[in-house]
């Protein structure tokens, strides 16, 4: 993982290219602009359920900068970045499979639920 805030960039890459390839998988178009907008509310979902992780998540970033401090930073935000991962995946399979299935495109708060859930359930599952 890059230093900050190379990390957060490269992760948020990654993960619109996750969505990107589900939306072809599910032969939904979706632009750069929808996704930009599907993630965010995917960010604010997932943040509720992470907010001690991202105390964490914090202090893996500054360490990050220390001599040595590498190798806590990557046991502590690994995890993190699969459980967030994992949850985006399913939130994207969710949503294009409500737009085949139903239809209807989602709102925000609608996807916000969503990925909140996913990553709710990942965890339960996890501990």
């Amino acid at each position: 993982i890059p230093p900050p805030p190379f990390d957060i960039l490269a992760v948020s890459a990654s993960l619109g290219a996750l969505g990107a390839g589900l939306a072809k998988v599910y032969e939904v178009n979706i632009d750069a602009a929808l996704l930009k907008t599907l993630g965010k509310a995917m960010a604010r979902g997932m943040f509720g359920v992470l907010k001690a992780y991202a105390v964490v998540f914090g202090i893996g970033e500054i360490l990050k900068w220390i001599p040595g401090g590498v190798i806590v930073a990557y046991l502590t935000q690994y995890p993190v970045i699969g459980w967030i991962t994992y949850s985006t995946g399913e939130t994207f399979k969710q949503y294009f499979r409500i737009i085949k299935t139903e239809g209807r495109m989602l709102t925000a708060e609608e996807v916000k639920k969503l990925a909140e859930d996913a990553l709710k359930k990942r965890l339960e599952n996890f501990f």
